[in-house]
């Protein structure tokens, strides 16, 4: 089952940058399965929910079917669209090519259903399987979940909260942010070649030298272009000239792009007095605990990093590899060889001494 709203995925396309983060988790209820969710983030670095799937397994098929139920809904996105995940690389390379492929099918079919056709008969086939109605909506009940009264309560609050906001302004998190960059600014020195312009940024304790073009708004650290936000570098330099910060950041770091993403509104969920009765037979979920010990630590994934194995000392011998009570003395070909001397004792020095 996939649940998404409409006002999330339309605050995305008004209000957000242009990128999606992946992701599963097991369930740990009574009859287990995998929650998949699909996130992006606001003006704030706030996570906002593009829509949740929950199945039995997380497996190839699943990951195509989530993603093809909300895809159609994001593909007038004005900047192209970038997908981050830490799932495995075969599940996620598959998904994101099914993906790709049917956001391509659904722009040429809404253009010309004919072209589309003669182009992919299998999408054609696809889309026709459904009414016209249904392409731009979700195939789910209107009977909503607990799910509908979290989104609608986020947007709500964070609604309210940029009520009082500047327009043209920063948010406030950048805002912060930018403060603490000026008071590190004294690490670095600045050194201008062309006023307002170009400088060079050096770090005092490394002395690494950074180049920073305010014009086109690129640092040789290239964090300033991939981001949208200045770097430290880029903060070193702006703060010479005093410079309008919200010129030189990203509209999605705006007032502006915060109260477009949560504009949207998601409304209330109906008494459950008043929901639509179905006449329909549940079966039994099938339970999925196998026979044997249940496994209490998860599987890593091959690029995970492994926890180092804390190697045994001998506290007698000072040897790796065994400890005091499994002793049997120095390494294996360390004890001397060959016969020792046998210690003899003269009777005639021999003495005891009493107290």
């Amino acid at each position: 089952m996939t649940i998404c709203f409409a006002a999330a995925l339309q605050g995305f396309k008004d209000g957000c940058r242009a990128v999606i983060g992946l992701d599963a988790c097991h369930l740990t209820g009574k009859h287990g399965g995998v929650l998949m969710a699909a996130t992006t983030l606001d003006a704030q670095n706030g996570l906002v929910p593009l829509g949740i799937m929950v199945c039995r397994a997380e497996t190839i098929d699943n990951w195509t079917l989530f993603l093809q139920h909300w895809a159609p809904h994001i593909t007038d996105h004005k900047c192209p669209v970038t997908f981050i995940s830490y799932r495995q690389r075969d599940y996620m390379k598959l998904c994101l090519h099914c993906l790709e492929k049917l956001l391509i099918d659904i722009v040429i079919g809404n253009e010309n259903m004919e072209l589309l056709k003669n182009e992919n008969e299998e999408a054609f086939m696809y889309l026709m399987r459904e009414n016209s109605e249904s392409w731009s909506r979700d195939f789910f009940d209107s009977t909503r979940m607990m799910y509908g009264k979290l989104v609608m309560g986020l947007f709500y609050k964070r609604r309210n909260e940029c009520a009082g906001w500047t327009d043209g302004q920063l948010v406030p998190t950048t805002v912060t942010l930018i403060e603490k960059m000026m008071k590190l600014a004294g690490k670095f020195k600045t050194v201008g070649c062309v006023a307002g312009k170009i400088y060079s940024v050096t770090n005092r304790d490394t002395n690494k030298m950074l180049t920073v073009n305010i014009i086109n708004q690129v640092c040789s650290c290239e964090q300033w272009h991939m981001r949208g936000f200045r770097c430290q570098h880029a903060v070193c330099a702006l703060k010479t000239i005093s410079a309008d910060w919200p010129k030189y950041c990203s509209p999605y770091f705006r007032v502006e792009s915060y109260r477009s993403t949560y504009a949207p509104v998601v409304h209330p969920l109906d008494d459950p007095k008043d929901w639509v009765k179905v006449d329909m037979k549940l079966n039994t979920p099938i339970s999925s605990i196998s026979a044997g010990r249940p496994r209490t630590k998860r599987i890593k994934s091959y690029d995970e990093a492994r926890v180092e194995v804390r190697t045994k000392r001998c506290s007698r011998c000072k040897v790796v590899g065994h400890n005091k009570s499994t002793c049997k003395g120095d390494e294996v070909g360390q004890n001397p060889k060959g016969k020792r001397p046998r210690t003899q004792v003269d009777a005639a020095d021999f003495s005891f001494s009493y107290p």
